[in-house]
C-alpha cells in the first residue's frame, strides 16, 4: 500500500514524551528520515521526560501531534499521575491535538481505560513498534486518519464487553492509599463524602479481583495492571 504524502503548509509543533531519552532519539531519528524524503513536511519537536516537564510545555504552547507514554513519573502535586491524566487534561483543553500513545501495558483494561478517557489517534504496542510501522502511524495521523496497531486492536477486542473506566477521582483513591493515607483520611484529600469514596474502593477491589483482600493487594493489582 502506498502511503499519500503530508502537503502541510506550515511547520508542525510535535512533544515527545517519554521517560528513556533513547526512546525519544528514535522517535526524532524516524520524523527526520521521514522529512528528508519528503513523507512529512516541516516540523519542530519538543521533548518532555515526565508528567511535570510535559506540563510546563503544553502550558506554553499548541501542538499539532503528542507522542505519549502511558508511565511516566508523576507531577510532585499529584495532579498528573501517569501519561493518562496528560492526555484527559489535552483532550479537554486543546482536542485539535493529535495524541499518539505508545505503551508498554498490555492489560486490556488499562488500555480500554485510555481509549475511552483519550481518544487517542494512534495507539501503538512498544513491543510491537518498528521503523516501518511507527512511521505508517506518524504520517496517516498527521494527514488526519488514526492508526491503531495489531496487537492493540486484538486486546480492545478480547474487552469489548467491559464498561468498566476508571477515572480521575478513582485513580486519585488509588494514588493515595499508594502513599499510605488510610481510607477514613481520604476525605481530607479527596472531594467526595465518606459513603462515596468508601463505595468506589468497594467497585475498585471487585475490579480488580481483590475483594477479599486488604489495602496492599489492591494497590498491588493496580500497579501490575499499570494504573500507578
Amino acid at each position: 500500500m502506498t502511503l499519500k504524502k503530508s502537503y502541510m503548509k506550515k511547520p508542525q509543533n510535535l512533544l515527545l514524551i517519554d521517560d528513556h531519552p533513547v526512546v525519544s532519539d528514535s522517535y526524532k531519528n524516524i520524523l527526520e528520515a521521514l522529512r528528508t524524503e519528503n513523507r512529512i513536511g516541516p516540523y519542530h519537536a519538543d521533548e518532555a521526560t515526565c508528567c511535570e516537564s510535559a506540563f510546563k510545555l503544553i502550558e506554553k504552547k499548541i501542538y499539532d501531534l503528542m507522542f505519549l507514554d502511558i508511565s511516566l513519573p508523576a507531577s510532585k502535586d499529584g495532579l498528573f499521575q501517569s501519561g493518562e491524566d496528560l492526555g484527559r487534561l489535552l483532550l479537554r483543553t486543546y482536542p485539535e491535538t493529535k495524541i499518539l500513545v505508545l505503551t508498554s501495558h498490555d492489560d486490556p483494561l488499562l488500555l480500554n481505560n485510555i481509549l475511552h478517557l483519550i481518544s487517542p489517534k494512534g495507539f501503538m504496542y512498544k513491543g510491537d513498534v518498528t521503523t516501518k510501522t511507527l512511521s505508517e502511524a506518524i504520517i496517516k495521523i498527521l494527514n488526519g486518519d488514526t492508526y491503531y496497531s495489531t496487537l492493540i486492536l486484538n486486546l480492545l477486542h478480547k474487552n469489548l464487553s467491559s464498561k468498566i473506566i476508571l477515572d480521575f477521582k478513582d485513580k486519585q483513591i488509588l494514588y493515595e492509599l499508594s502513599k499510605g493515607v488510610r481510607t477514613i483520611n481520604l476525605k481530607d484529600k479527596i472531594h467526595l463524602s465518606q459513603a462515596g469514596i468508601e463505595k468506589r474502593k468497594r467497585i475498585l477491589k471487585e475490579t480488580f479481583n481483590t475483594k477479599n483482600l486488604d489495602d496492599s493487594a489492591l494497590i498491588e493489582a493496580a500497579i501490575k495492571k499499570g494504573f500507578l
